[in-house]
């Protein structure tokens, strides 16, 4: 039998970082110290860090739309972990540099990635769990159709995107709508989120739910 359920927890690493700026010069950072920032952030994390022009920056890079295709941010981060992402975004406000996300890369009007920016690319922080038969935990780089495979629409109905690698960090953030009927039926996808994790501009972490704040300061990930 077809259930109708509305199960949606979100336990994501969703960035909020406001760094709009680019230096204390208001100048640009020349490659060089870019670089060494990169360098510095990639053996301080779990994850890896990679300046542009090596081959990583540039598979990392490219998103769906095309029209993106023209923009360069200065540094791409694949962190595999809050702490990393903390890491991310104390070094891009310390630098003055501004900051942008990628869960699903599904952006029609690019902002998803930033010219000169500090990319924090979320794709291997995409782990999906079912935590009970109406509650979903899994990580902001995800796509819907991992999600699917774990929450069958067989037995589940849910909010989602009409492509399967449409990020979900992305999709709740916009609210999430799905116009072929479930929306009108249940609301956004955001209304059904339970909490989230969350890391703030300053590098500390939030976890968010409708009763509790809860906020820490993580330290390093790691040397490697």
């Amino acid at each position: 039998m077809k259930l109708t359920v509305i199960f949606l927890v979100v336990v994501s690493v969703i960035g909020t970082a406001d760094s709009d700026v680019y230096n204390q010069s208001g100048h640009s950072l020349d490659s060089a110290t870019l670089a060494s920032i990169a360098l510095q952030l990639d053996k301080a994390m779990y994850g890896n860090a990679y300046a542009k022009g090596t081959p990583e920056y540039e598979h990392r890079r490219p998103v769906h739309n095309g029209a993106c295709r023209h923009i360069y941010p200065a540094i791409v981060v694949v962190p595999h972990n809050t702490e990393d992402v903390s890491l991310a975004v104390k070094a891009a406000v310390h630098h003055g540099l501004p900051v942008s996300f990628r869960s699903g890369g599904h952006s029609f009007i690019c902002q998803g990635i930033r010219q000169d920016a500090l990319h924090i690319d979320l794709r291997n922080i995409n782990h999906v769990t079912q935590l009970s038969p109406y509650q979903v935990a899994f990580g902001s780089g995800t796509n819907f159709g991992k999600v699917l495979k774990v929450v069958t629409p067989e037995k589940y109905t849910m909010i989602h995107g009409q492509s399967l690698t449409v990020g979900v960090a992305g999709y709740l953030q916009g609210l999430g709508v799905n116009p072929m009927g479930t929306s009108q039926r249940y609301g956004f996808g955001s209304d059904h989120v339970l909490q989230y994790t969350m890391v703030l501009a300053d590098g500390s972490i939030a976890t968010v739910n409708k009763d509790n704040t809860t906020i820490t300061k993580p330290g390093l990930s790691r040397e490697k």
